[in-house]
């Protein structure tokens, strides 16, 4: 079995492909998000970055995308470390979609996994910052070097892998 876990980020889209048995990141990375395209061409681009990583894939887990919806003022309350222009926000979310469309077309389960949930499950605190979560991969595979993006990524892989066990409860399937 092979997992891909995804982290959407701002300026990258973490990615981890992930073997739950034996325990093994086989892969990992972020595509960066190109800023200054026009949505159509950053349509193609994800559609053709996902597409190659979906390739024998049996299952996809993501960090939800909860926080796009939010106000700026909404954002910035609940603790978000950045706020984005509109503009960003409708590219990240069209990467995001296409990541979806990629997964319906190929009939790969997809589970989105809520970030508090991922964070308190493997830090104890909701809020938890980047370093813990880089910290607790890093635990888990001595010697990996990966960024806080792939870290991300390799964690949504391993709670789509086995939600009740690391989340304590259901995530939710797309």
């Amino acid at each position: 079995m092979k997992i891909l876990g995804v982290d959407p980020g701002v300026s990258n889209c973490g990615w981890a492909l992930v073997r739950p048995s034996p325990l093994e990141v086989l892969a990992c990375g972020s595509i960066g998000v190109p800023l200054k395209t026009d949505p159509e061409r950053i349509s193609a681009y994800f559609g053709q970055q996902w597409g190659a990583l979906l390739g024998g894939v049996d299952r996809v887990g993501s960090e939800a995308l909860t926080w796009f919806s939010m106000s700026q003022e909404r954002a910035k309350a609940r603790g978000h470390a950045q706020t984005m222009p509109t503009e960003t926000m409708v590219k990240l979310t069209i990467a995001y979609t296409e990541l979806l469309g990629a997964c319906r077309d190929r009939e790969i389960p997809f589970r989105k996994i809520q970030p508090p949930a991922l964070k308190a499950a493997v830090t104890g605190h909701r809020k938890a910052s980047k370093q813990p979560m880089l910290d607790a991969v890093r635990d888990l595979f001595p010697g990996w070097t990966g960024s806080h993006h792939t870290a991300d990524a390799v964690l949504a892989a391993l709670a789509c892998w086995a939600p009740e066990a690391l989340l304590g409860e259901r995530v939710t399937a797309q």
